[in-house]
């Protein structure tokens, strides 16, 4: 349940926790308070960094911080996100609205808009989900392991996803848009660890490439091959990219990379009927196709206005790449990556070529470099 604390006793789990020497500063000799908050900016950050200590963002004995603001303004820290989901939360959890002043519009033509909004939430053709709450996404990543169509927001414009898990699914995106079995589907990631841990054949040049580009608004159509069994994909390898290659995406975007980390690799396309116009709010997505998935994560209007750029790597060993589609994503600022991953990797190569046995010893190489 949200906004509750559950004061257990200490043990040894916390050890197996990695909690170490940070065991004796939390909590009391005896017992140890644990929160699990129902928001999914925080709990996607705690996915990635592994358990954190919290406390209430204000002077001690002083008011609880109710907007970010509060925090700058006494503490002086610097704030990764700032939210202003306040209001949508009351209006999609309890079907109420609070009003914190009157001004130039009425309080009651602003209930009369309340109230016709609701009633077009319940006659929606899929369930409309928050992208903001842990636990709806949590939600949404089960619905894909059980081989359903979800829309989804990205960093660019809104998208359709399905499970890797569920090679029917896939097909099923085909179906949902129209879109023709010769148009390849791309696979999205949760970001590059994700690749690495399977540890592509790929050449230092691509590593170095995609570590610039990933995560944003830019895919990379790169070689097929085992690495896509090692990364749990089975029979849905042969349904995404082509017969030789597969286009990889790994989003700039909160919500859909928790749900991605939960669920495990998908395959996305954008969510419009095939060959239509880009779904820049979830709106557009459910009315032309709200009635053929299952669920809509909301989230409001699209950070971008086009998708992503897609970015032809099979020849990027030979000192070149092509681009299959210019989106949001500046094909100069691509090419000033590749020149910055080519010098990149000269460099490394003046100072002695180091062999790695792994490609995700690489990856560390590179942000080792970079420090």
């Amino acid at each position: 349940m949200p906004g509750i604390s559950c004061v257990v006793p200490k043990g040894d789990w916390l050890q197996r926790l990695g909690l170490g020497e940070a065991a004796d500063l939390l909590g009391n000799k005896d017992s140890i308070c644990i929160r699990v908050p129902d928001c999914a900016p925080l709990a996607y950050i705690v996915s990635l960094a592994g358990p954190v200590a919290v406390t209430s963002a204000n002077i001690s004995g002083g008011e609880d911080s109710i907007h970010h603001s509060m925090v700058v303004d006494t503490l002086g820290i610097p704030i990764i996100s700032c939210s202003a989901y306040l209001l949508c939360s009351n209006c999609l959890l309890k079907s109420v609205i609070t009003f914190f002043r009157e001004g130039c519009t009425p309080i009651a033509y602003v209930t009369q808009l309340f109230q016709e909004a609701k009633k077009r939430v319940s006659a929606a053709p899929c369930p409309l989900l928050p992208s903001h709450q842990a636990s709806t996404l949590q939600r949404v990543a089960h619905m894909l392991r059980e081989g359903k169509v979800v829309g989804v927001p990205t960093d660019t414009v809104y998208a359709l996803a399905a499970s890797c898990k569920h090679p029917a699914s896939i097909t099923r995106l085909y179906h949902v848009k129209g879109r023709p079995p010769e148009k390849p589907i791309c696979l999205c990631l949760a970001s590059l660890d994700q690749l690495a841990a399977v540890n592509p054949p790929f050449s230092p040049l691509l590593w170095d490439f995609m570590k610039r580009c990933y995560p944003g608004g830019i895919s990379c159509v790169v070689p097929k091959g085992d690495w896509l069994q090692r990364l749990g994909l089975g029979e849905a390898a042969k349904l995404l990219g082509t017969k030789d290659n597969i286009c990889i995406r790994v989003p700039d975007c909160a919500p859909l990379a928790y749900i991605v980390s939960l669920a495990g690799p998908v395959a996305v396309t954008s969510a419009n009927i095939s060959g239509g116009e880009d779904s820049i709010h979830h709106s557009m997505v459910v009315d032309t196709l709200g009635h053929k998935i299952d669920a809509m994560v909301c989230d409001g209007k699209s950070k971008e206005l086009a998708p992503s750029t897609v970015v032809n790597c099979m020849n990027i060993d030979k000192g070149h790449i092509s681009y299959l589609r210019e989106g949001c994503t500046p094909v100069e600022y691509v090419d000033q990556l590749f020149e910055k991953a080519k010098a990149a990797v000269r460099e490394r190569n003046v100072r002695g070529p180091s062999v790695f046995s792994r490609s995700k010893d690489f990856i560390i190489s590179l942000s080792a470099d970079r420090k």
